[in-house]
């Protein structure tokens, strides 16, 4: 098999694997598992899988002068990724929160701009529309449905977070191998949920989205380990092998499949149908995906930083 194909396939499964996310997240707030939960334990979960990866490889090591920026670090994605699983908390369909999730590339091309100066073309412009249009449409403002609006705000605040990401950590990813920056980022989220957890009650509206009561099954049990290793674990080797043969474009056109694949998976196992308006709307936003993806080779260098390292660190 050509190397090519390898890594194809590398990033194929990986996709698979993304679009199951969202998926597990709904069986889990059925099984009592709060959003707030999902965080802690995925992060809890993922530490003992990755130190063995991390010592073979001699990856652990941080600098101290770097453990506060890494704390910060951790902690902002901790409440990415309960905006993430509290869109599902609240109702959002897995397959909606997946396609409005999978939007953040352009987000973090508006970060760019703003604190990296780089620079907006036409085509980024016309991405950024097709997102946003897409958004619009499964929000539906138009039925006054106060919590589908709530939902989509949950998991466009998500979007936002993941677009930020590479600008946050573009110190750190210069300085380390980014399954260090994985790993500690793990660690750090773990630590920070209890502090979340703390000031929820400062304002906490959503009572159910807080909610720790470690009350787990043996299922719920090997459900999280399972959601642990897929998503903390091996959906990264499989990005981390598949990229090296993969310019950065094909990988991010691939990966954009992973909301096609939870529209596939929400049917099947949670008989979730969506209306007309969030299939045109998910539909729209993999358009805005791809016209950024569909790249001339000349402006490979371009899209490197800002989708190749995302797509690979992505879900902390």
């Amino acid at each position: 098999m050509k190397d090519e194909h390898k890594g194809v396939l590398a990033v194929f499964f990986s996709a698979i694997i993304w679009g199951f996310i969202y998926i597990f997240s709904t069986i889990f707030v059925k099984m009592n598992i709060s959003p707030i939960e999902q965080v802690f334990f995925k992060s809890l979960f993922a530490i003992p899988m990755l130190i063995p990866i991390l010592y073979y490889k001699g990856l652990l090591k941080i600098h101290k002068q770097h453990l506060s920026y890494l704390f910060i670090f951790g902690f902002f994605m901790a409440i990415v990724t309960f905006f993430e699983f509290s869109a599902v908390g609240v109702g959002t369909p897995a397959a909606t929160t997946n396609f409005i999730i999978t939007s953040f590339p352009l987000f973090t091309i508006i970060f760019s701009h703003y604190l990296l100066k780089e620079r907006v073309s036409i085509r980024k412009i016309e991405s950024l529309f097709f997102v946003l249009l897409g958004v619009f449409l499964i929000a539906q403002p138009w039925t006054a449905n106060t919590l589908r609006i709530i939902g989509v705000l949950f998991a466009l605040l998500g979007a936002l977070g993941n677009g930020y990401y590479i600008v946050f950590v573009k110190k750190l990813i210069e300085k380390y191998h980014y399954l260090t920056i994985l790993f500690w980022a793990s660690v750090f989220t773990f630590v920070s949920t209890p502090i979340i957890w703390i000031l929820s009650y400062l304002f906490n509206p959503f009572t159910s989205l807080f909610t720790f009561s470690f009350n787990l099954t043996a299922e719920s049990i090997i459900l999280l380990l399972l959601f642990a290793f897929l998503y903390n674990v091996l959906a990264y080797l499989l990005i981390m092998y598949g990229t090296k043969f993969l310019l950065p474009s094909k990988t991010s056109l691939i990966l954009s499949f992973e909301s096609v694949f939870a529209l596939i998976f929400a049917f099947i196992i949670l008989a979730e149908v969506p209306d007309i308006f969030q299939l045109v709307g998910g539909l729209f936003i993999l358009i805005g995906i791809w016209i950024i993806a569909i790249r001339k080779k000349t402006v490979e260098k371009e899209v490197k930083n800002i989708i190749h390292h995302i797509h690979r660190s992505r879900h902390r």
